[in-house]
């Protein structure tokens, strides 16, 4: 039984040290100049996830309960809203976003109608002209972009 809830312990912090070697091998072409937040953070997050790790190898921090098919259900559902999110947004960045938020929003547990549909229209039509402002490309077939 304390295996199961070890390794349920560690998904998170590896996940996080994976994301983070990955993050900082494919930008090691990037200037240093343009990297000067985004590499120390990345640094941070990988030497963070080995102590966390590590914590919970040598058993000093409490483990939570075994990964079940009920406690899987919510994580599952955010990583395939993500997908949708990253591979859509090339085609069509607030289509992609509206779909992300009008599923994410319940599955994180707010189920009411009016916080769900506002939040799922006006956060990309708002992400979608701030970015517009800032000189950023965003695809777009309902506003040419």
């Amino acid at each position: 039984m304390h295996k199961e809830r070890t390794a349920s312990a560690l998904v998170v912090p590896v996940l996080m040290l994976v994301f983070a070697i990955v993050y900082g091998w494919s930008n090691r072409s990037v200037p240093a100049s343009d990297m000067r937040f985004a590499m120390p953070v990345t640094l941070l997050l990988a030497v963070l996830s080995l102590v966390l790790i590590v914590s919970i190898m040598r058993k000093r921090v409490p483990v939570g309960p075994a990964l079940t098919a009920a406690r899987l259900k919510r994580p599952v559902m955010l990583l395939v809203c993500s997908a949708v999110l990253l591979f859509g947004a090339a085609w069509d960045f607030m289509l992609a976003t509206a779909a992300f938020l009008a599923i994410a929003i319940p599955a994180l547990g707010v189920r009411r109608v009016a916080v769900v549909v506002p939040t799922a229209i006006g956060l990309p039509i708002a992400l979608y002209f701030g970015f517009s402002m800032l000189g950023v490309p965003l695809n777009s077939i309902w506003f040419g972009g």
